[in-house]
């Protein structure tokens, strides 16, 4: 989605379709990880979760330095490539 913008404001409203598709992510999780698990086992599933969370984080720039390599293959800017190949999993 992103990665076809061509201005801002098709930059500002596939980030915003993207953050309202996202938002209830991490809440519904942990609200069927509290109804799901036994009391004992909410705080193991939870920092599991969190811990994904930071994991992914840290190494999304190692990720997007990689890509910054690619300046130019297909003849597209390294911005479009990190758009289109972070989405790629998803």
């Amino acid at each position: 989605c992103q990665a076809a913008c061509s201005n801002k404001a098709g930059i500002a409203a596939c980030r915003l379709l993207i953050g309202l598709a996202e938002a209830g992510l991490l809440p519904g999780l942990l609200f069927w990880i509290g109804v799901w698990y036994r009391k004992f086992e909410i705080a193991t599933r939870t920092a599991l979760i969190h811990s994904i969370l930071a994991f992914s984080s840290a190494f999304a720039g190692l990720i997007a330095s990689g890509i910054g390599r690619m300046n130019g293959a297909a003849g597209l800017p390294t911005w479009r490539w990190i758009f289109i190949i972070r989405t790629l999993p998803t």
